[in-house]
């Protein structure tokens, strides 16, 4: 176990010397900073493994000490590199209203409260919320103390007055840590959504004087905030969270690291399943990210970032269109071939031209365009896209890619049609010259349809016939 003994002011060992004896400071009395020496040992908590998290002290690590006896002050405390100096939370030198319980009574002691954040950005801590033991908003990962402090006196005139206390450092409970180690920064306009099953972001909420710091778990799945920095030398994406629920056995987490941009239908995903017991405070480094062009918008599915297309890797980039295909054709829209009539539902997979390209893919059923459609989505003008938002923050763009016939491609830029894996074969009925009737089969079969033409461009699902060519979105498990 690493500890560092801080000595501010003068050294602690220099009042071994001095006779001792309990005394109650005025309440309210000014105490000079130079007549206090902070006897204070910083060490890791027995048992907390801080394994990805902290190992050390480095140049400008900032510690925060709250006092149980007092409602507005707290001492800020720097490393640099060497030692600890310290200051109020003015930067002066002197505690205008610090109250400090001199006494060796354990009964008696007061507590301190202490918190250290990581120095994100250029070795800058989070601003406390002056007036009140409070951070706004305030996300990452943290170490936290609350323990029960000593203050004697001497009684030497002009004597000093020694605060001593161990602060055991301790990360929050369950807390989990993902480090993305992504080198260089997203190119302007970019911005990373980060999400993790089974992993809640949080908030730190505030500091009650001598009590823990409260923080509030969101819902799990949901976007997590990260930072681009350097900890313990390695460069990347730190993303910090708690485990919504807590689980003995192994199990499987699917992390995504998405990279979005507002006006484009740019969009990366790292995707890694760790089979690991996450308690306490685990780091999961992702060595070897990867980019499989799928996303998880928070439902049941993963979604493609882009169309099927007959070029290796099969998804083709968001910003393009794409192949067309006949409904239950696996090659691309060939109108001198005779038409599909099968009616399995869902679509036979060796029909299915998404799971020819790739096993573990397939269409997507009507219910999950269903879902899909509930989300929170717009369109995009300028790159003839619609944007569907998750349940988690996490942005598909679909494009316009238009629809073929025997002959003809209609509405290149404008309409945007997309085969469902639900077909729905119905029967058609004519009158010939002779007022008798005959019945044949119609294959149709649901889609996704929007429209750029009109000014309301009609989001929703129709039946169109197995003969069209249509786009195809694949999805998987």
């Amino acid at each position: 176990m690493k500890k560092t003994i801080i000595a501010l002011g003068i050294a602690a060992f220099a009042l071994a010397a001095c006779n001792k004896e309990n005394v109650t400071p005025h309440p309210g009395e000014v105490i000079d900073a130079s007549k206090v020496v902070f006897n204070i040992t910083v060490s890791n908590a027995e048992g907390q493994d801080t394994k990805g998290i902290k190992t050390g002290w480095e140049n400008g690590d900032i510690v925060y000490v709250f006092f149980e006896d007092n409602s507005d002050q707290y001492v800020r405390m720097y490393y640099n590199g060497f030692s600890w100096d310290y200051s109020d939370k003015d930067n002066g030198n002197s505690y205008t209203g610090l109250t400090l319980t001199a006494t060796e009574v354990e009964a008696d002691k007061k507590h301190v409260t202490a918190i250290y954040f990581p120095s994100f950005v250029n070795n800058t801590a989070p601003t406390l919320t002056e007036g009140k033991f409070g951070f706004t908003n305030m996300s990452g990962y943290y170490l936290t103390a609350n323990e029960k402090y000593t203050v004697t006196t001497t009684d030497v005139p002009g004597g000093v007055s020694t605060l001593t206390v161990n602060l055991q450092m301790k990360a929050p409970e369950n807390l989990i840590q993902v480090y993305v180690p992504v080198t260089t920064p997203p190119e302007s306009g970019y911005e990373y959504v980060f999400t993790m099953t089974n992993v809640s972001p949080f908030t730190m909420d505030a500091i009650t004087p001598g009590s823990a710091v409260t923080c509030t778990p969101g819902a799990a799945g949901n976007p997590i905030k990260h930072f681009r920095t350097i900890i313990g030398g390695e460069a990347g994406y730190y993303c910090w969270g708690v485990l919504h629920e807590v689980d003995a056995d192994n199990r499987d987490y699917f992390v995504q690291l998405v990279n979005q941009k507002t006006g484009s239908c740019a969009v990366s995903s790292w995707n890694k399943k760790v089979s690991a017991k996450l308690t306490g405070s685990t780091a999961i480094k992702l060595s070897s990210p990867t980019n499989d062009n799928f996303v998880h918008l928070g439902g049941s599915v993963f979604w493609a970032t882009g169309n099927l297309t007959e070029t290796s890797p099969y998804i083709a980039a968001p910003t393009e269109d794409g192949s067309h295909y006949m409904y239950g054709y696996t090659t691309p829209y060939d109108s001198s071939g005779a038409f599909y009539t099968g009616t399995e539902n869902p679509l036979d997979k060796d029909h299915d031209a998404a799971h020819a390209k790739n096993s573990a893919w397939r269409m997507p059923t009507k219910d999950e365009f269903v879902t899909l459609s509930a989300y929170g989505n717009y369109r995009d003008e300028t790159i003839r896209c619609r944007v569907f938002t998750g349940s988690n923050g996490i942005k598909v763009f679909f494009r316009a890619p238009g629809y073929l016939v025997p002959g003809n491609r209609w509405g290149p830029g404008f309409y945007g049609r997309y085969w469902s894996s639900t077909p729905e074969s119905v029967k058609h009925v004519e009158f010939d010259e002779n007022d008798e009737h005959y019945e044949f089969d119609v294959y149709l079969a649901y889609s996704l349809q929007f429209d750029f033409s009109l000014a309301d461009d009609g989001l929703y699902l129709r039946r169109d016939s197995y003969d069209t060519g249509l786009s195809i979105r694949p999805v998987k498990d």
